[in-house]
């Protein structure tokens, strides 16, 4: 009996060990370039003045820290540290590499938050670890339309 409760808190912990990884990797790969939003949203106004484009790449901007905050929350909650890095090279800030690099990025994190809603013993934390993972669908998604619509603007720069 002894033998089986050790067994069962091993495979817990690394089943929880394995969850906050997920999570920290997910909430890295968001993070990567989230402080420099609005200087990208800068370039973009350089290159394609249209307001409304503006305050969509803003607005997703702030949507992607909030949702960074909500990750980092579960992390604290699941008792690890969240791991903040920001660590964006010069050349992933210009678009067409930029919208490139970040949908690649949101896809990934969507992923490992669906693996970590599957390692999560509880019913209330796979559900909002999905609810996560679906708001990471819609950012891609708005990114996507965000770059869609920059490239449909006449370049103001040659």
């Amino acid at each position: 009996m002894v033998t089986q409760v050790a067994f069962w808190r091993r495979g817990t912990a690394k089943r929880d060990q394995l969850l906050r990884q997920k999570l920290q990797q997910a909430l890295q790969l968001v993070l990567r370039c989230a402080v420099y939003y609005p200087r990208v949203a800068d370039y973009l106004r350089e290159r394609a003045p249209d307001p409304f484009l503006d305050e969509r790449l803003l607005k997703w901007g702030a949507m992607m820290v909030h949702a960074s905050d909500a990750v980092a929350s579960v992390i604290t909650r699941l008792g690890a540290e969240p791991r903040w890095s920001v660590d964006c090279a010069p050349d992933e800030l210009n678009p067409p590499h930029y919208f490139r690099t970040e949908l690649a990025r949101l896809l990934k994190a969507t992923s490992l938050l669906r693996e970590a809603a599957e390692a999560a013993r509880s019913d209330a934390l796979r559900q909002e670890l999905l609810h996560l993972a679906e708001g990471k669908q819609r950012h891609f998604e708005e990114l996507r339309g965000i770059q869609n619509e920059f490239l449909k603007q006449p370049s103001t720069t040659s």
